[in-house]
C-alpha cells in the first residue's frame, strides 16, 4: 500500500490567512452546541413547572415524589410531595398502570370536577407519572346534550311524531325511536325503502310509491295512508324534504312520520253523523210530505173560501223545510271548518314545541324579512322579535342585508348554509330551508347553531401547526443550514487542495463542492416556505413580495406584487392569508397556462383584500366539479380566520381569486394580538 505523502504543516498564521472568509472555528461551533443544548435542557425542566395542568410523580409504594403547582393548588389531587398518594381513585390507576406495565387512561371524578387521567409507569426507575386534564366542562356539554335528546324524544312521543331519513344511494332507511313504535317494527330491524313499504297497508302501497317516485323528481312529498300494525289497521301521514349534494344530485331525503289514527276516527264518526243526519232530515221530510197530504186531502173538502188559506199554509212549509235545509248546511260547514282550524292549529303547536327543544335557534321568517316565530334559543340572544325584521333583530340593520341567502333559498327552492360572526365575537353555523306553512305560504326556515368554541378550537390547532412549521423552518435555518454552510467552506477548501495535488480529481471535487452547495440553498428555501413570514410590522407585505420574486425565479413566468401599506394582523391570520396566495399562484401555473400574474395586498375601511389573478384559460362552466383539494384548502383557510374567498373567471378569460378578511374580523384578531 503506498504511504501518503508527507507535507510540512503551514505556521498558524498562515493557515489562517488560508481559511475560508467567514468560516467559524471548531471550538465556537462546539461552544454553540453545547449552548444550545443546555437551553434545551433548561426549556424542558420547565415544562413540568410551566404546565397549566396537573402533573405527578408517584413512586413504587404510592409516595408523591413531585407535584407540580397545578395539581398542588388542585385541592381534590390531594398531593403533598413525601405524603402517601391522596385521592383513591389516582391510587387505583397507578397500580393498575404498574400491574400492567404500560400506560393507562382514564376518565376520574375527583370530587366536585371531571378529570382525564393517564399514568405511565417507568418501572425500572422505580415511579409512576400522573398526568391530568380538567374536563368538567366537557362532562357537564355531554350530559346537557344527553338531557336534550331525551327531551326530543319524549316530545316525539307525547306528539305521536317521529322522524327518519333515508340514504337514497346506499339504500338505508334510518328511523327514530318514536317512528319504530308508530310502525310497530322493533328497533334493531335493517330498515330500507322496501321494508317500510311492505308494513304499508295493501291497498295503500301503489299510491304511496307513487308519491315516492314524484317527490323524487322534485315534487311535495305529503301523504297520508294506512299502515298495518300487530294486525290493526292505523293510520300515517308523512312529509320529507329532499336532499341534494353541491352537482345538484340526490343523496336522500328527510321527514317526519305522524300516527293520525285519532284524527282520521274523528273524521270517519263525523261523516256517520252526518250520514244519520240527512238520514234524519229525509224521515222528517217525508213525515211533512204525508201531513202536508193530509191537509190537502182535507182542504179539497173545505169551501173555496178555504183555498186562499190552503195556498199559504202550502207556502209557509216549503219556506220552513228551505230554512232547515239551510240552517243544517250551515251547521256542518261551520262544525268541520272549527275542527279542521284546531286540527291544524294542533299540529303547529306540536310542531312548535319540537322547535323549541332542538339546540341552537330556530326561527321563521316571511319574504318580507318579518319572523313570524322564534324558538326560545332565539328569544334567549336576540330578546323581542314580534313583527320585526331579522336584519334588525339579528344584525342590528335598517334594510336587507346585501348578500342576504333568502331570496335565492325562497325563489330557488334550495337549502343554504353560511356562518356569521357578531360584535361580542361569537360565531353563528347558520342552516336555512324553504317550508310550505299549512295555508300554502313559503316560508324561510332558519337553524342556528353557536360554533365559537369550535372555530376557537380550529384556529388554536392551525395556530399550533404553523408555529410548529415555524420552529422546523428556524431550526433547518440555525442548524442544517450553519452546518451545510460550513461544510461548504471545508469542502471549497479541500477542493482547492486537491486540484493543487491531484489535478486528475478537481472535477469530481468541485461537482462535490457544487452539489453542496445546492442542497444548502435548497435547505434555506424549504426554510423560508416553512417560515415565510416574520412578526415585524410589514411582514406580510415583504413576503408577498418575496413569493413574487421566488415564484417568478422558478416558473419563469412574469409576477408583479402590488401593495405598501402594512397590516397589523395576528400570526395566524398573516400566515393564512400567505399561504392562500401561496395556492393560488401555484394553481395558476399549473392550469392556467398564463402569461402574467398580478398579486396585490390592499387596507380599505371595510377590511384587507388579498388578490392573484392571471391571463390564463380561466375557469370551466361547473366549477363545482373541477374544484381541487387546492380550492377547498383555501376555502378552509379563509374561513378558519373569517374571511371571504372568491374564485370568478370566465372560460378564456383569466381566472381572479380575492379573500377579503372584513374590518370586523381585522379587529378582532388586532384587539387578540394587544
Amino acid at each position: 500500500m503506498a504511504q501518503p505523502k508527507r507535507t510540512r504543516r503551514k505556521p498558524r498564521s498562515e493557515r489562517a490567512r488560508r481559511a475560508p472568509r467567514g468560516a467559524p472555528a471548531e471550538s465556537q461551533q462546539g461552544g454553540d452546541a453545547v449552548r444550545a443544548s443546555e437551553e434545551r435542557a433548561r426549556r424542558l425542566a420547565k415544562f413540568a413547572e410551566e404546565n397549566p395542568n396537573p402533573v405527578v410523580w408517584v413512586s413504587a409504594d404510592g409516595e408523591v415524589l413531585y407535584a407540580n403547582p397545578a395539581a398542588a393548588k388542585q385541592s381534590s389531587w390531594r398531593c403533598e410531595v413525601g405524603k402517601p398518594l391522596g385521592p383513591e381513585p389516582l391510587r387505583q390507576v397507578t397500580a393498575e398502570a404498574v400491574a400492567a406495565r404500560q400506560g393507562i387512561e382514564r376518565e376520574l371524578k375527583l370530587g366536585d370536577a371531571d378529570f382525564w387521567v393517564a399514568a405511565a409507569p417507568r418501572v425500572d426507575e422505580g415511579y409512576t407519572n400522573l398526568y391530568g386534564r380538567d374536563i368538567t366542562s366537557r362532562k357537564r356539554a355531554e350530559r346537557a346534550l344527553a338531557e336534550s335528546r331525551r327531551n326530543l324524544e319524549r316530545a316525539q312521543e307525547v306528539g305521536q311524531m317521529g322522524w327518519w331519513r333515508l340514504d337514497v344511494r346506499r339504500n338505508v332507511l334510518t328511523w327514530s325511536d318514536e317512528t319504530h313504535r308508530i310502525f310497530g317494527i322493533p328497533k334493531g330491524t335493517p330498515m330500507t325503502y322496501e321494508t317500510f313499504l311492505a308494513a304499508v297497508h295493501p291497498d295503500d302501497r301503489a299510491h304511496v310509491d307513487k308519491q315516492w317516485q314524484a317527490g323524487l323528481r322534485g315534487e311535495p312529498y305529503d301523504v297520508e295512508h294506512r299502515i298495518v300494525r300487530d294486525g290493526e289497521v292505523r293510520w300515517a301521514r308523512e312529509k320529507a324534504y329532499l336532499e341534494f349534494d353541491d352537482a345538484g344530485g340526490l343523496l336522500g331525503g328527510f321527514g317526519i312520520t305522524q300516527d293520525i289514527t285519532g284524527r282520521k276516527q274523528a273524521e270517519t264518526a263525523l261523516e256517520r253523523a252526518r250520514e244519520e243526519l240527512e238520514e234524519r232530515v229525509a224521515e222528517r221530510t217525508a213525515e211533512l210530505t204525508q201531513s202536508l197530504a193530509q191537509i190537502q186531502d182535507e182542504a179539497s173538502r173545505r169551501e173555496l173560501a178555504e183555498s186562499a188559506l190552503r195556498d199559504r199554509t202550502q207556502k209557509l212549509e216549503q219556506i220552513n223545510q228551505d230554512l232547515d235545509r239551510v240552517v243544517g248546511q250551515l251547521r256542518l260547514e261551520v262544525g268541520e271548518r272549527l275542527r279542521a282550524e284546531a286540527d291544524v292549529q294542533a299540529e303547529r303547536d306540536r310542531l312548535f314545541s319540537v322547535l323549541n327543544m332542538m339546540p341552537g335557534y330556530t326561527v321563521l321568517k316571511d319574504r318580507g324579512y318579518v319572523i313570524r316565530f322564534a324558538s326560545h334559543g332565539f328569544l334567549d340572544v336576540f330578546s323581542d322579535t314580534e313583527g320585526r325584521p331579522c336584519y334588525t333583530v339579528q344584525y342590528g340593520l335598517d334594510a336587507p342585508c346585501d348578500d342576504c341567502p333568502m331570496p335565492q333559498v325562497l325563489d330557488g327552492g334550495r337549502p343554504r348554509d353560511w356562518e356569521y360572526v357578531y360584535d361580542d365575537g361569537s360565531t353563528y353555523h347558520v342552516w336555512a330551508y324553504p317550508f310550505t306553512d299549512s295555508d300554502g305560504e313559503v316560508l324561510l326556515l332558519e337553524f342556528g347553531v353557536d360554533v365559537t368554541e369550535m372555530r376557537r378550537l380550529e384556529q388554536l390547532v392551525g395556530e399550533m401547526s404553523e408555529a410548529e412549521r415555524r420552529r422546523i423552518g428556524r431550526d433547518l435555518h440555525d442548524t442544517l443550514g450553519q452546518t451545510m454552510t460550513g461544510l461548504g467552506y471545508l469542502v471549497g477548501g479541500l477542493a482547492d487542495r486537491i486540484a493543487r495535488e491531484a489535478p486528475e480529481e478537481r472535477q469530481a471535487a468541485e461537482q462535490i463542492a457544487e452539489t453542496i452547495n445546492e442542497a444548502t440553498a435548497q435547505v434555506r428555501a424549504l426554510a423560508r416556505g416553512l417560515d415565510p413570514v416574520g412578526l415585524e410590522a410589514e411582514g406580510l407585505v415583504a413576503a408577498l413580495r418575496e413569493l413574487a420574486e421566488q415564484f417568478e425565479e422558478t416558473h419563469g413566468l412574469p409576477c408583479e406584487f402590488r401593495g405598501d401599506t402594512p397590516v397589523n394582523l395576528d400570526a395566524f391570520t398573516t400566515t393564512y392569508l400567505y399561504r392562500i396566495a401561496q395556492e393560488a399562484t401555484n394553481n395558476a401555473a399549473k392550469h392556467s397556462g398564463a402569461d402574467r400574474i398580478e398579486m396585490s395586498l390592499t387596507r380599505e375601511d371595510d377590511g384587507v383584500t388579498l388578490r392573484v389573478a392571471d391571463d390564463g384559460c380561466g375557469l370551466p362552466d361547473d366549477l363545482s366539479r373541477a374544484a381541487g383539494m387546492g380550492l377547498r384548502i383555501m376555502r378552509y383557510r379563509a374561513g378558519a380566520i373569517g374571511a371571504r374567498l372568491q374564485v370568478r373567471g370566465a372560460k378564456g378569460e383569466g381566472t381572479i381569486v380575492t379573500c377579503v378578511l372584513p374590518r370586523q374580523e381585522r379587529v378582532k384578531h388586532e384587539r387578540a394580538q394587544r
